[in-house]
């Protein structure tokens, strides 16, 4: 089935994603399950799809918001992954407008930074892969030469250690990449004032340039390209 096949009723999704986890153990379930359908339909229609009209009808009725909200509110125990991959197939493959203006209906950092800290690497590394595509849009809508539209909001959060202390401490190879990656277009013409964090930030992008997985040569490239930009 096609993306094109898949409709949805954006208000729908909506009034289920608010229904609270209240009542009975049982009653919980339901809810909790409920909501997972509602998860998977939009990665069905979203993940690897170009459907940019789409994406924003879904982003300006709402879905984005409560989706949002039940990351920053929720108890570590009642977030799963396809929850926090279903945010993240409504900003990649996405527009840079899209993903702006995804950003700009509620600030998503304070949710998916909290969620640095949870136990489940899959929650961990759809949570990156959100952070620094969101990142991304504000980069590719604002001139080149300025500094990142969304910094404040991410110091804010203290986001920027927690990126770090990921990129630290990852297993994961592709969670150490793609933590590095958010940190280059984070700073596009900002200074790291850390020495110790910027050294090894370039560094490892240095060391990825050459990797065999076209998104981690071609996305480390360009986050050197933005971090060359520091005055």
């Amino acid at each position: 089935m096609s993306e094109d096949t898949i409709v949805i009723n954006f208000e729908e999704v909506i009034s289920i994603l608010k229904l609270p986890l209240i009542g009975t153990e049982e009653q919980i379930k339901q809810t909790k399950s409920r909501q997972e359908i509602e998860y998977r339909k939009l990665i069905a229609k979203f993940k690897g799809q170009n459907d940019e009209e789409g994406r924003k009808n879904s982003i300006e009725s709402g879905v984005a918001e409560e989706l949002t909200t039940i990351i920053e509110t929720r108890d570590f125990t009642q977030i799963s992954a396809v929850l926090v991959e279903s945010l993240e197939h409504l900003t990649y493959p996405g527009s840079f407008e899209n993903r702006q203006l995804l950003y700009e209906r509620k600030n998503p950092y304070p949710g998916l930074f909290r969620l640095l800290g949870h136990q489940d690497s899959d929650v961990v590394l759809h949570a990156l892969k959100t952070i620094g595509s969101i990142i991304y849009g504000g980069v590719g809508t604002t001139p080149i030469s300025e500094q990142h539209p969304h910094f404040s909001k991410v110091a804010e959060c203290d986001g920027i250690q927690k990126l770090f202390s990921i990129f630290q401490k990852a297993s994961i190879k592709l969670m150490k990449d793609t933590a590095a990656v958010a940190f280059g277009r984070l700073f596009r013409a900002h200074e790291i004032q850390d020495k110790e964090m910027k050294s090894l930030i370039i560094n490892h992008l240095k060391s990825i340039i050459a990797d065999p997985d076209q998104w981690t040569s071609e996305e480390s490239r360009r986050a050197l390209n933005l971090l060359a930009r520091n005055k």
